[in-house]
């Protein structure tokens, strides 16, 4: 890109001398540094890879500034030293490995897995990999088992307002086989609404409710029922023992809870949710669960090793 021009190009094009042009179209080599605050020889070396288009007038190089913006905002390893974050561009249509870290809340090294996977089309600049944003989103949409943090809100309220089918079967005191034969039967299917969550069938609770008021053949399995369902985890954890009625259920707004969100712990303890999430890994809290996506730490367990924890602190005289 570089080129050789006379007076008279520079003439057509904007004086590079002046200036006191705003709409400059060409700067020196010196000015194009002094901007990007970098040392004579790495502003030569910027020119001769090309990277932006220059020319050369008795022996003196300028750069093309409309050149040099176009190459800036599609770059990340410079930056001016008026503070303008680089790469505009770039971010606009690619993603770093570390952006997908961050989104999806994974270790680093997992998207690298994941690259070398071939998941997501890759670019690279200045010797660093980036994901095409569209590649991303298209795989992105394409799977259920990482989510955002706004989807993993959207399913923690859909989860909140929902249901398994175990858990419904649990309530009525049935086997999973037996419920799915009323789930699936004509007479009371069209009673039940079901929405995917995180890539799993729920029913909501409002229909389940309906389902409730609209027979009398099945109701919630009283305490002593042969049927004695297990404690259900998530945001919907419950026994039937806490619903002794259909207006039990219809009133009930939010079911005790006998897990914790990673944030939820963090927040608790006053630790780092990596942290956290390091400890759940390694069982310090038992045996942790993923329910909609979203691994959920047994509330007792949690407590009990917090409690050691701080006593250890106290032990040791840290406050």
């Amino acid at each position: 890109m570089t080129d050789t021009a006379t007076d008279t190009d520079f003439r057509m094009s904007g004086n590079p001398r002046d200036s006191g042009n705003a709409d400059r179209t060409w700067m020196s080599v010196k000015e194009m540094g002094d901007l990007l605050g970098i040392r004579k020889t790495d502003r030569y070396w910027l020119v001769h890879k090309n990277v932006f288009e220059t020319r050369s007038i008795r022996g003196k190089m300028w750069v093309n500034t409309d050149s040099f913006e176009k190459w800036y905002a599609n770059q990340v390893k410079y930056q001016k030293v008026t503070g303008e974050e680089p790469g505009r561009e770039l971010k606009e249509w690619s993603l770093s490995p570390r952006d997908i870290s961050q989104l999806l809340e994974i270790p680093e090294y997992r998207v690298y897995e994941l690259i070398k996977e071939k998941k997501w089309e890759t670019v690279t600049v200045d010797h660093w990999t980036r994901i095409k944003r569209d590649s991303f989103e298209k795989w992105y949409r394409g799977q259920k088992h990482y989510r955002t943090a706004e989807d993993r809100q959207i399913d923690e309220d859909l989860e909140n307002a929902t249901i398994t089918f175990p858990q419904a079967a649990a309530i009525l005191g049935m086997t999973r086989k037996e419920f799915y034969s009323v789930l699936r039967g004509k007479e009371y299917s069209q009673l039940f609404e079901i929405v995917e969550v995180a890539g799993r069938n729920r029913i909501t609770k409002a229909s389940f409710g309906k389902f409730l008021n609209g027979q009398d053949k099945y109701c919630i399995a009283e305490k002593g029922e042969p049927a004695k369902p297990a404690v259900l985890s998530g945001s919907a954890a419950s026994t039937n023992e806490e619903f002794k009625t259909k207006e039990d259920w219809l009133k009930a707004k939010d079911v005790p809870r006998r897990f914790l969100t990673i944030e939820e712990a963090a927040l608790i303890s006053g630790i780092t949710p990596q942290a956290i999430s390091r400890y759940a890994m390694r069982g310090h809290f038992g045996e942790s669960r993923r329910v909609g996506g979203m691994v959920r730490i047994p509330e007792k367990q949690f407590q009990e090793w917090l409690a050691n924890r701080q006593g250890g602190e106290k032990a040791d005289g840290i406050n």
